[in-house]
């Protein structure tokens, strides 16, 4: 997805499904991605069918701590290292989409991956109405090594302040 990015300067969005640990981590196992055919980002919209099963698969199976990461990659302008507006929109109008998602059965996760090459995750905490980020991102080989990945780290940001 990042390649196509910065070699189209199109946009990616994405969905990333699991489930939270008691540690509190996350591991992504399922990434479901669509390509824009526009450097205009529709975000994740089209997508909402993988959402509809995810979310019946936690109804049904009763799944606790269950995470949807909604996402995309930006392209290489100037404000491409930040959230945008519409990134933000996204991830709030998510955050209250669903029954299960409003009563926090299915915690919701937004994510920018950007040309500088940081992958930065962010939460929309609805009760205190505040963007808040996760700077600490690792990537998990299948031999359990974990190996830190940048997150806000190598772009020229103006967002977000606050840390989880």
């Amino acid at each position: 997805m990042h390649v196509y990015t910065n070699l189209t300067d199109n946009k990616c969005a994405f969905f990333m499904f699991e489930e939270e640990k008691d540690d509190g981590s996350i591991v992504f196992k399922r990434l479901f991605y669509y390509k824009s055919k526009t450097k205009h980002n529709y975000g994740v919209f089209p997508m909402t069918g993988k959402v509809d099963d995810y979310i019946s698969n936690v109804s049904k199976n009763k799944q606790r701590k269950a995470v949807i990461c909604t996402g995309t990659t930006h392209g290489t302008d100037a404000y491409s290292d930040n959230f945008s507006i519409s990134d933000v929109a996204e991830y709030i109008v998510i955050s209250d989409m669903h029954p299960l998602i409003r009563h926090n059965v299915i915690k919701t996760l937004g994510c920018v991956f950007n040309s500088s090459g940081d992958l930065n995750f962010v939460e929309y905490d609805k009760y205190k109405k505040e963007v808040c980020k996760f700077p600490n991102v690792y990537i998990e080989s299948k031999g359990g090594i974990s190996d830190i990945l940048p997150a806000y780290s190598r772009g020229k940001y103006n967002f977000l302040k606050n840390n989880r």
